[in-house]
């Protein structure tokens, strides 16, 4: 993962498994987005529900995607994480 702004940082999925709870720790993450397929659902999921606060997106990897309709609900939990800090 890299740090794209103070506090925001940005990764895949592998920055946020099991084995990096350490990391994210070290780097003090408090929130997660997590996009995935719906089909990918059963193996890419929260890790860490109980140290986390997760927004999980459902979108269709294609050229059609209406991803817009997320922006104001990302950016809702982007801005609210980064207020508490």
């Amino acid at each position: 993962m890299q740090e794209i702004l103070p506090g925001l940082f940005l990764g895949p999925y592998s920055s946020a498994m099991k084995s990096k709870l350490p990391i994210l720790q070290k780097y003090g993450i408090t929130h997660i987005i997590c996009i995935r397929q719906n089909i990918e659902a059963n193996f890419v999921k929260p890790n860490f529900q109980q140290l986390f606060r997760y927004l999980v997106l459902d979108i269709a990897d294609n050229p059609v995607e209406n991803i817009i309709r997320y922006f104001p609900m990302s950016k809702e939990f982007i801005d609210g994480s980064l207020q508490t800090g």
